[in-house]
């Protein structure tokens, strides 16, 4: 499958997660020059939550046992975030309650049509 391809999939199967779980999306792709947040959440404590979203595919079977979706987030991809974050709080502040914000990573492994594994890492930065 094509990376783009697979990139949309496991956003729209992390999208789904987040809504089964009682989180309210606030925007999808949230893009500028420097950079993107994919999803932009509100969870059911009031805290904005920026994420970001890896997927691997069934197809990459033989890496499964050594690899998750969630290795491939280092550390330059958190300041990256932490920097994306800011910002977009800065530009938004009324979406920013006493509560605050957090950075969150959704890894998703799809192993078939049909299936995909979710594990939520809150709190990554």
């Amino acid at each position: 499958m094509e990376n783009r391809k697979l990139g949309r999939l496991g956003e729209e199967i992390a999208l789904r997660y987040l809504l089964k779980t009682k989180h309210v999306i606030i925007e999808r792709n949230f893009k500028k020059k420097f950079g993107e947040i994919d999803i932009i959440a509100r969870s059911i404590d009031g805290m904005l939550i920026f994420c970001e979203v890896k997927t691997m595919a069934f197809g990459d079977s033989a890496q499964m046992n050594i690899f998750k979706p969630s290795d491939r987030i280092n550390f330059k991809k958190i300041q990256h975030m932490r920097r994306m974050a800011r910002f977009y709080s800065l530009k938004n502040s009324s979406l920013v309650f006493d509560i605050g914000w957090r950075i969150d990573a959704i890894s998703v492994f799809i192993k078939s049509e049909h299936k995909a594994d979710v594990v939520h890492f809150k709190n990554i930065a």
